[in-house]
């Protein structure tokens, strides 16, 4: 390649973000190698604009440009912004860039101190110390630094000198002009202080869309007969105003145009190296969070385990039993177990009342009904059993005569049930347990009074359960649909918060213009995440299986399978999100929407079979709730990957995911 011409050529550039908006019209433009070319003009003129697609880093509408490099490595970038990653030190910021450009560690070094030597930061005190906690001025040096650490051919500077004491802009310009005459280094530089681009081998003047001039500064004063740049510009720009109201301009059509700079290569080596790690130094720097994030999970199953226990604590159930005195059931002296059984004399109301105690219920006794009835109605007492004065007796004869019992003993055998069912499940639970007490308390009477104890049996008979326990409990179902949209929801805020910072900070951008693709982005990101999330992982699973001791019928393989893929495509939907929204709080709102609806639908706490026919078959070929039900299957039913249900299941999941990849690559492209 040639030492002397044009690096950089802009022919017949035009770009716009909408019909209002119009960025450039045909501008064009030269930058001589080995030379400063200092590009002037009004904020939102479109300077940083040209800069990033003369980087690659953004497209023009039609036109062309060509930069006559060889690779990205041979470009430094420093944006407006500070764009580097504030928790890291600077050492780790230069070595991070210099790995990023295939730089060995002892270059990285040997330079990386020169530099900061040469911006008047001393290497002793600077090289180890946080960028966040240094002053604006010194972060911009150390962003320059970081452009110029691979020793680079061709150097962007947008706006490097603002905020700098004047004799460091002096000494910066100094140099700036030694390694363009020394080492035939080219400089394209913006700034906002006209008159010190007087050191610039030429100057581009650009107002509107267009560069009003370009030539060295030296010709455009003796030309326009002018004595300071900035006359030369208001002149300028006043012959702009004027040719702009006497011509208008049709804006062309689109045509793609050939990148200014060689593609950079897929999967390169030190490229990876370099993101993995920036992420390992980034995991370093937020310790606690990665602590909790490391926990959090276990401890929500914990605290999901002891909420959602299977008896109902401290609920009082109010008892009026006629046929004893008050508080001689459970009272101070209870009824005695010697106590004659399958007389007249009998008293099952308190056996009864003994067995539903048994399921953990508080039992207040009252004296008369109308009392026990108000502390029901007072929210003291959350349900009511009361019994006729003949109710043991009753019973009896009404076991033992069956259908040509008196309607008098049929009356009084039966127990007269109140119950608060303002809140369903509370109602539903004390139902189900007087009912089942009562079935032991029928199985009681027959054994006292000598019957035939399978007669007590109802006349259902329920076998063996296919799948499941005969008394489940309530964490066995709902478990895995506590898990699966909880490992979703917390790596989608982890990806989306880390790839927002990045993106908002201008760093993200950095990276790319310096060769990295999104998908060594991802996969460094990934593979960070999947170390934490196996740790992660297995504390979930202990907590789950170990502490609460869930069953589990099926392969661990497929379980922590459904997990994984849950937790990967969190990852791509945060990516997703990271890229959508500017702000942590929106990314924020939409994750946990996404993960509410996914609560509340997924059958945790009602059946999918109970969602309103118009959402159900949605609802039920949700890929989540789909690896839900997957879940449950394999845990509970024991079920493997050949089951025809897995394994269309398994393909939605991974059509989800690749559904997500998709989105996240299409949305990075057609932002630039």
């Amino acid at each position: 390649m040639e030492e002397k011409g044009n690096l950089i050529e802009i022919k017949g550039a035009y770009k716009r973000y909408g019909p209002g908006s119009v960025i450039f019209k045909g501008l064009n433009m030269s930058v001589e190698a080995g030379t400063i070319y200092g590009l002037l003009g009004p904020s939102g003129c479109g300077k940083t604009t040209l800069l990033g697609c003369v980087a690659g880093y953004q497209h023009l509408d039609t036109g062309s440009i060509t930069v006559n490099l060889d690779s990205k490595t041979q470009l430094g970038y420093m944006p407006q912004e500070i764009a580097l990653l504030e928790p890291f030190t600077v050492a780790e910021m230069l070595i991070y860039f210099g790995k990023l450009n295939n730089c060995s560690s002892d270059e990285i070094t040997k330079r990386g101190k020169a530099l900061l030597g040469m911006m008047d930061l001393s290497v002793n005190f600077y090289w180890e110390r946080v960028i966040g906690t240094l002053s604006g001025g010194q972060q911009r040096r150390i962003s320059l630094a970081v452009a110029l650490i691979h020793d680079p051919k061709l150097l962007i500077l947008d706006e490097p000198t603002v905020g700098l004491d004047p004799l460091i802009s002096q000494r910066l310009w100094e140099y700036f002009v030694e390694i363009t005459v020394q080492e035939n280094k080219t400089i394209i530089i913006t700034t906002h202080y006209i008159e010190e681009a007087r050191q610039s081998h030429k100057i581009g003047l650009m107002r509107n869309g267009k560069l009003l001039a370009e030539a060295s500064p030296q010709q455009l004063l003796a030309d326009h007969k002018c004595e300071s740049l900035e006359d030369v510009f208001l002149l300028l720009s006043h012959r702009q105003i004027i040719v702009c109201e006497e011509n208008g301009e049709d804006y062309p059509k689109s045509i793609k145009s050939k990148p200014p700079l060689p593609e950079a290569k897929l999967w390169v080596r030190n490229r990876i190296a370099a993101q993995i790690y920036k992420n390992i130094c980034w995991t370093k720097r937020n310790v606690p969070m990665q602590i909790f994030m490391l926990t959090l999970p276990a401890l929500m199953i914990l605290l999901f385990g002891v909420v959602y226990s299977d008896s109902l604590n401290g609920v009082v159930i109010a008892a009026v039993s006629d046929e004893v005195l008050p508080e001689f059931c459970l009272g101070p002296r209870p009824l005695s177990s010697a106590e004659p059984r399958c007389k007249k004399q009998s008293r099952f109301s308190c056996q009864y009342l003994r067995l539903v105690r048994e399921k953990s219920y508080i039992i207040k006794e009252y004296k008369d009904l109308p009392s026990a009835l108000q502390s029901v109605i007072k929210g003291e007492s959350r349900a009511l059993m009361h019994f006729d004065k003949t109710y043991s007796w009753s019973l009896i004869r009404r076991i033992t005569e069956g259908p040509i019992t008196p309607d008098r003993y049929v009356n009084s055998s039966a127990v007269d049930v109140y119950i608060d069912r303002a809140e369903m499940t509370i109602g539903y639970k004390i139902d189900k347990d007087i009912r089942d007490s009562f079935l032991d308390l029928v199985q009681l009477v027959f054994k006292e009074c000598g019957f035939n104890l399978r007669a007590a049996q109802t006349i259902l008979r329920f076998e063996n359960p296919v799948y499941g326990e005969s008394s489940p409990k309530f964490t066995w179902t709902a478990m895995p649909g506590y898990i699966i949209p909880l490992t979703f929801y917390l790596t989608t805020i982890f990806s989306a918060t880390s790839y927002l910072s990045e993106k908002t900070s201008g760093f993200l951008q950095r990276c790319l213009i310096s060769g990295v693709q999104y998908t060594e982005v991802m996969f460094a990101h990934a593979v960070i995440q999947m170390l934490m999330l196996s740790g992660q992982n297995v504390l979930l699973l202990t907590i789950a299986y170990g502490f609460y001791n869930l069953p589990h019928e099926g392969s661990w393989y497929l379980i922590i399978l459904l997990i994984v893929m849950a937790e990967v495509q969190g990852m791509f939907y945060g990516f997703i999100l990271g890229t959508s929204f500017q702000e942590e709080s929106s990314v924020n709102y939409a994750a946990t929407a996404t993960v509410i609806c996914l609560f509340l639908s997924c059958g945790m706490f009602w059946p999918i079979e109970g969602v309103h026919w118009m959402l159900q078959l949605g609802v039920q070929y949700s890929p989540i709730v789909m690896a839900v039900e997957s879940y449950r299957s394999v845990t509970i039913r024991g079920w493997g990957i050949s089951h025809s249900s897995l394994i269309v299941s398994m393909a939605a999941n991974i059509g989800l995911l690749a559904f997500f990849v998709f989105v996240f690559f299409w949305m990075t492209r057609a932002k630039k």
